[in-house]
């Protein structure tokens, strides 16, 4: 199933750019398995990812009573790890703080994409793939005005964050196995974190994805060579050229 859109998403206009910065391995990584690695909200670096705010908790408990506690723990325990998200830069141009951060040693690669594309290239994914944009907040003292489904805290970050400007390719393991989950919502007790991978990939067409493949602004010239012979390896075409970020003007 290819790209699907869902009520409770932001998702940017096709025309939107998008990046992802990666190093050399998984760049190769992407060319060799076509897919994109989607990783499970209870493996990534903020622990408050996927998880309800103190003050979301509060409605929730006070809206259910009696079985507040046990969609809490569906919430945190079940839910939350069968979250899985693939995640990308949303600018017009490159970005100096997403070099450092993910290409620290000069190694990096940078794919420019668009909404579009990576609709369309998500053709033959398997299960359906939403693509929403992240809300930045303050986790202390935002609350949800109702009682979210487990998709839409994919979306929601400590404001700490801001800087990345995400987009995120959202994919759910309880859509493939419980009938009637269409919201992100299904029995606590037909599922556990124990039984979930930590992610998975999914098929992408790389080709369609990439519309131009930058190199580290600080790499010498062989990593670009080496980038431009994976790609013809893997039978892709793309212009490769290094970015030119910290380079003076003429």
């Amino acid at each position: 199933m290819p790209y699907t859109a869902h009520r409770d998403f932001e998702t940017p206009p096709d025309r939107t750019t998008v990046w992802r910065y990666m190093d050399f391995l998984k760049f190769v990584g992407l060319l060799e398995g076509r897919a994109l690695w989607f990783l499970s909200l209870d493996k990534l670096e903020d622990p408050r990812e996927g998880r309800l705010t103190p003050r979301t908790k509060e409605l929730l408990l006070r809206r259910e009573q009696g079985d507040g506690d046990r969609m809490l723990h569906a919430y945190q325990e079940v839910w939350r790890p069968a979250m899985l998200v693939n995640c990308w830069h949303a600018s017009k141009t490159e970005s100096a703080a997403m070099w450092k951060l993910y290409s620290p040693r000069g190694y990096g690669i940078a794919i420019r994409s668009s909404i579009v594309r990576l609709k369309r290239g998500l053709a033959s994914a398997q299960g359906p793939v939403m693509i929403g944009k992240v809300k930045y907040v303050d986790t202390n003292r935002f609350c949800h005005t109702d009682i979210p489904n487990a998709l839409t805290l994919c979306l929601v970050k400590d404001r700490s964050f801001a800087h990345e400007r995400e987009v995120r390719l959202v994919r759910s393991m309880l859509l493939d196995k419980t009938p009637g989950t269409a919201n992100g919502q299904s029995d606590s007790s037909a599922h556990g974190q124990a039984n979930l991978p930590s992610g998975m990939p999914v098929a992408v067409n790389v080709a369609v994805v990439m519309k131009e493949v930058l190199v580290d602004p600080n790499a010498e010239s062989w990593v670009r060579d080496l980038v431009e012979r994976s790609l013809v390896h893997f039978g892709i075409r793309r212009v490769v050229r290094q970015s030119d970020l910290f380079r003076l003007p003429n």
